[in-house]
């Protein structure tokens, strides 16, 4: 078995205080979107991308193509990628949902779905960014889906789980989730096993 890191590595290499509330994007985001910042296809993998005030908000739909992967741009130079597209994903409408469910067994989805990033520089000048809808993903080294923030400090850093009451360092109960840090190219970068909030959070 490929250990985490490595398989972590590998993907970012292919795509070349822990009890705070996080920010929010700022009011501006609820305005309209002011700037169209690309529109995009690959196969069945499509991206639309603005920028709303100080938010990026990405559009993208995940296809049904489980042969090939899925890397997707959110805003930052960040990304999120999907190595087997839908097939890295449980269905919504047939599995579980929340904390002591994300290693838990999934049906995969096998219809495309369309998700929603948000991507700001918080309050502390960090990465943030959500997702909607609330999904979980599939158990298993190979699917495991991976996300990477840019960050230009990298050292402290890493890449928390984020809802309304506060963030979490995941890595604490589950040492598959550490944050790894690419220093070429100012990534920190983790596998993430659900949505929907993410953020840099230095030490």
């Amino acid at each position: 078995m490929i250990a985490p890191a490595a398989a972590l590595f590998a993907f970012v290499a292919a795509c070349s205080d822990t009890t705070t509330a996080p920010a929010t994007p700022s009011s501006r985001s609820d305005n309209v979107m002011t700037q169209i910042l690309s529109q995009t296809s690959t196969g069945d993998t499509k991206v639309n991308q603005a920028t709303a005030g100080d938010t990026v908000i990405t559009v993208f739909s995940v296809g049904t193509n489980t042969n090939n992967s899925a890397t997707v741009p959110i805003g930052f130079l960040s990304k999120i990628d999907f190595p087997y597209q839908v097939g890295s994903i449980c269905d919504p409408l047939l599995s579980s949902y929340g904390p002591g469910t994300w290693n838990d067994a999934c049906v995969p989805l096998a219809r495309n779905i369309i998700i929603t990033a948000k991507t700001w520089l918080n309050a502390k000048g960090k990465l943030q960014t959500d997702f909607q809808p609330a999904l979980r993903f599939v158990p298993g080294l190979q699917k495991s889906v991976g996300l990477l923030l840019k960050d230009a400090a990298l050292a402290g850093t890493r890449i928390d789980f984020c809802t309304p009451a506060g963030c979490v360092d995941e890595s604490l109960a589950d040492p598959s989730l550490a944050t790894y840090l690419d220093a070429n190219n100012k990534f920190v970068a983790r596998i993430i096993k659900h949505f929907s909030g993410y953020t840099v959070t230095a030490d």
